[in-house]
């Protein structure tokens, strides 16, 4: 959170440093706080993406992923894909390039993003080959899972943003790994980001797989 130098326009951060070299930086930070111990990596949605890019997972001892998946906007269901299609070819763009960044928090559409970041994530949202283009082009390291290390992949079935069918795509890339796929029960909503919400406390256990 303290990465953030000057204004958010002249930002050159863009979602793969996110993805690797951040979380990277962090684990190292980590096993130097507490030497010696075992590390999880429980990644939700872009937070779980890259992982199977990683060259360097010394220490890690199993990875779960959360409503993690590589996505094309047409995966999304009605009416939810109409505000992805106005975020990725309308409103969104329009406001990068008017601010500089993508003012996410005045447009409600989450937090600011620096342009590079948004422009990227654009790409892979609205080109269905993007990970293995950008994996040919050398933009991302080609997956080299470890199979030692245990993956545990949820998807959710109201999820609109990330559905099953994009999770089952990351599984993929880790090596062939299938998803967990869980219906809420009757009146609760889970979406892409309520996982971790405390009325969603039931499915913790479901996620860490006791």
């Amino acid at each position: 959170g303290l990465s953030l130098r000057g204004p958010m326009r002249a930002s050159k951060a863009d979602r793969i440093d996110w993805g690797l070299a951040d979380q990277l930086a962090a684990r190292r930070k980590l096993q130097r706080l507490c030497p010696g111990s075992k590390i999880w990596i429980i990644g939700h949605s872009l937070g779980a993406m890259l992982t199977p890019n990683h060259r360097d997972l010394t220490g890690v001892s199993r990875v779960i992923g959360v409503a993690s998946g590589i996505v094309h906007h047409s995966d999304h269901p009605w009416p939810y894909r109409a505000m992805a299609l106005m975020f990725w070819f309308g409103l969104g763009p329009l406001a990068t390039l008017a601010c500089g960044y993508l003012p996410g928090r005045a447009l409600r559409f989450g937090e600011d993003l620096p342009a590079r970041a948004y422009w990227q994530w654009r790409r892979w949202c609205t080109s269905p080959d993007f990970y293995a283009a950008d994996v040919a082009a050398g933009r991302l390291p080609a997956p080299a899972w470890e199979e030692d290390i245990p993956v545990r992949l949820l998807a959710f079935t109201d999820d609109g943003l990330i559905p099953p069918q994009c999770v089952a795509r990351l599984g993929q890339a880790f090596g062939g790994v299938e998803p967990v796929v869980v219906t809420p029960k009757s009146g609760q909503r889970v979406g892409h980001l309520s996982a971790f919400a405390r009325r969603s406390a039931d499915l913790w256990p479901v996620i860490l797989g006791d």
